[in-house]
């Protein structure tokens, strides 16, 4: 092989692994007895270890679920899982803001890949000149190839309860495409906007 292709070949292996926006597919099913009501309440509860990513997760899909028009309030704001709360202040909260529903996030975890890259070694050849000659230097970049491990995808799932029974309205998987440069705002992002369109479309909300 030679170095021409090996380079060729690492650049396509870089631009695959960071190729495309952040994509989020949205894996639902929904109880059919609910298919002639919707709810207009939700209390939005991400189950995240992270008290950064639970917050902006909260916080996002509260704002994606407002834009259509649905009330929708976050969990720490109300409720911040810090301690343990008694059934009368979880009641008493809960029926302040009348919510007929709940959103639960899980984060299931991310799946990766292992590739190989190549060694490639790269040639530079300066030329110089002055009144009398021209000169030649050539320089030589070694890139150390091997195995990468690079994340692939992100996943949760996602439990939309009524909360007068306790059932299970609607459910989802999510699959959000990543790369080795995805940050966990883009990730959130995608996920909170995918998801409110698919209750929607799904007529869990209007």
């Amino acid at each position: 092989m030679t170095n021409r292709i090996k380079f060729n070949y690492l650049l396509i292996v870089i631009l695959v692994l960071a190729a495309g926006c952040m994509q989020t597919k949205v894996i639902s099913l929904k109880d059919p007895s609910y298919n002639n009501r919707t709810f207009k309440r939700i209390l939005v509860i991400a189950d995240f270890q992270k008290i950064e990513d639970m917050k902006n997760l909260e916080t996002e899909l509260v704002y994606e679920l407002t834009s259509k028009g649905t009330f929708a309030v976050e969990n720490h704001r109300l409720l911040p899982p810090i301690r343990e709360y008694s059934d009368e202040e979880r009641s008493s909260m809960l029926k302040k803001y009348n919510f007929d529903s709940y959103l639960l996030i899980n984060p299931q975890g991310v799946q990766t890949t292992t590739v190989y890259v190549p060694d490639v070694e790269k040639h530079k050849v300066t030329t110089t000149k002055d009144s009398n000659s021209v000169s030649r230097e050539t320089t030589r970049t070694h890139i150390q190839g091997g195995e990468m491990v690079v994340p692939t995808q992100f996943n949760t799932q996602i439990k939309f309860v009524d909360m007068m029974n306790g059932n299970v309205v609607w459910q989802s998987d999510t699959e959000t495409n990543m790369n080795k440069d995805s940050r966990m705002s883009s990730i959130i992002v995608s996920i909170s906007r995918n998801v409110a369109n698919q209750l929607q479309e799904d007529g869990v909300i209007k």
